[in-house]
């Protein structure tokens, strides 16, 4: 009988392999195994739009940084970028790219910078919009925050990542739900502006046909799709008293003269409204998503905010927490179900709730911050995880222990595991999980260093930096170390409503813990660097 696992989650755990991935050809070879493949010339590099070997002369755009490097830099920066391709590792470098789009995750403008320093991306508009279109592991609202910014790098990036969507034929909301559905809006109305005046522009060179309909042309397309988001905003928006909401009398009558001086078709705005009013522009499902769903399932007084732009769920499992590692435990005692992100530990108890989703909700027993100022004084941690020490044990009583040992800032942590696999697994995720903090914060503490220091050169070796981080003692045990690609780093392959078993928390027959995790793996592109989690 298998077990249950988180409620959000539905049928059986099924541990899913990196490999299964399918990894987006790049006109370089199909790399299956994640093994960033050789730089592509020099002369295919900018070309990112329709392949890497033909220009999109129509979108084609100089350099990033064209104003200020010489040619003589550039070519010292492609060297550069291929001589850091052969020092790192595989693994490494995945977690190089993971860690660039943990800080795009907070400040996307810091984020590209980092991505370009390490070659992921060159420094084409071409490039960037490629990645941010194509992409798993990128917040969707932080996509919008930096295609709404004013730069004209940022207008550059924002003109072809829409031009990538497909909109011909459609009506011109659903062309807009289609687009929305990429990143979210900002907040900004100056970003919102810039972002519809670009869709109309797209929508109309799409559809000249329907274009025609309208005497404004684009200009006209631009009102009627800023009307559509104030419409949404007034249906939708949770603040808006019932009372104050849009009619549609009032719809129809907010464009009445807006098409230069002319009236649109009524029933077409009347269809908009309707459209709008039974299902609201969202954007599509990203790894906040996954977080929201296990955070909408956990339970307790003063939790954290679990569902930030930065944070990925890495794996979730079944363990049990031990006590006293030298007295036996009951098979069904102090059952734990445990969330790893990629920045923190949760440990919780399953508890049997009527109105939960599959009858079970989560209550929070520990909060382990791997990396964070923050702490929960309610609960038995107020420590993070770099520097702690994560050990395997085994002993008459427990076969499968896992030791992690925070002292003497932190806790002790004991559990068992139900197997060899998913002990290995759960030991090598946490490792990982804390690798990645302790070279985040390397990489950020060389930026602040940067900051006050603009005459020193940069020390990161594309960020690749030496940080204190703690090993995993595996006991010599034979085939201890997992295959990174099935280690996790981003987004799950398996939707999170995949991961609940069907039976009771409480049963303990099954084998296995329902250890689950994916892959995050970082794009081959034209710089020759790195391909998807």
């Amino acid at each position: 009988m298998r077990k249950n696992s988180p409620s959000s989650i539905g049928p059986p755990l099924v541990w899913v392999p990196r490999a299964s991935v399918p990894y987006p050809h790049n006109g370089y070879g199909d790399r299956r195994d994640g093994v960033p493949p050789p730089p592509p010339p020099p002369a295919l590099v900018g070309g990112l739009c329709r392949g890497y070997g033909e220009r999109n002369e129509r979108h084609h755009t100089p350099p990033i940084h064209s104003n200020s490097l010489s040619r003589m830099d550039k070519r010292d920066r492609r060297e550069r970028h291929e001589e850091i391709q052969r020092q790192v590792s595989d693994v490494e470098r995945k977690r190089q790219y993971r860690v660039a789009l943990n800080f795009f995750n907070k400040n996307p403008n810091r984020g590209v910078q980092l991505l370009n320093q390490w070659g992921f991306v060159d420094e084409s508009a071409e490039s960037l919009a490629k990645l941010m279109f194509g992409r798993r592991g990128l917040s969707k609202q932080m996509i919008g925050e930096y295609l709404g910014q004013h730069e004209p790098f940022h207008t550059y990036v924002l003109d072809l990542f829409i031009s990538q969507i497909e909109v011909h034929g459609l009506e011109v909301d659903d062309a807009l739900r289609k687009v929305l559905s990429f990143f979210r809006l900002p907040g900004e109305s100056q970003k919102i502006e810039r972002i519809l005046e670009t869709f109309s522009k797209h929508y109309t060179r799409s559809n000249p046909e329907r274009s025609t309909t309208f005497t404004g042309g684009a200009d006209t397309i631009h009102v009627l799709v800023y009307a559509m988001i104030m419409l949404q905003t007034s249906l939708h928006n949770p603040a808006v008293q019932s009372s104050s909401r849009m009619t549609k009398n009032q719809f129809v009558k907010l464009l009445d003269g807006a098409d230069n001086g002319r009236s649109m078709d009524k029933e077409m705005l009347c269809g908009i409204f309707d459209r709008i009013r039974q299902e609201e522009f969202k954007p599509g499902e990203d790894h906040v998503t996954q977080v929201q769903k296990v955070e909408a399932d956990i339970i307790g007084k003063d939790k954290p905010r679990l569902s930030e732009c930065h944070r990925r769920l890495v794996c979730y499992c079944r363990l049990h927490s031990i006590v006293d590692p030298g007295k036996k435990q009951s098979d069904s005692a102090h059952e734990r179900d445990v969330y790893l992100f990629n920045d923190m530990i949760l440990v919780t108890k399953s508890v049997a709730k009527k109105k939960a989703r599959n009858g079970y909700q989560y209550m929070l027993k520990y909060v382990h911050f791997i990396h964070s100022t923050l702490s929960i004084p309610s609960y038995r941690s107020s420590s993070t995880l770099l520097g702690a020490k994560v050990k395997l044990f085994s002993n008459g009583y427990y076969q499968y222990g896992i030791d992690i040992d925070c002292r003497p800032s932190g806790p002790q942590m004991l559990f068992a595991a139900k197997n060899h696999d998913d002990r290995i697994r759960f030991v090598n995720d946490v490792h990982e999980a804390i690798l990645e903090c302790a070279q985040m914060e390397a990489v950020r503490l060389e930026m602040e260093f940067g900051k006050q220091h603009p005459g020193c050169k940069s020390g990161m070796n594309g960020g690749m930096i030496a940080v204190n981080v703690p090993k995993v003692d595996k006991n010599n045990e034979d085939d201890s170390s997992r295959m990174d690609s099935q280690r996790d780093s981003g987004v799950s392959d398996v939707l999170v409503d995949e991961l609940a078993h069907t039976s009771s928390p409480s049963d303990t027959s099954s084998a296995s813990s329902g250890v689950s995790s994916s892959s995050l793996i970082p794009p081959e592109t034209s710089s020759g660097l790195g391909k998807e989690e």
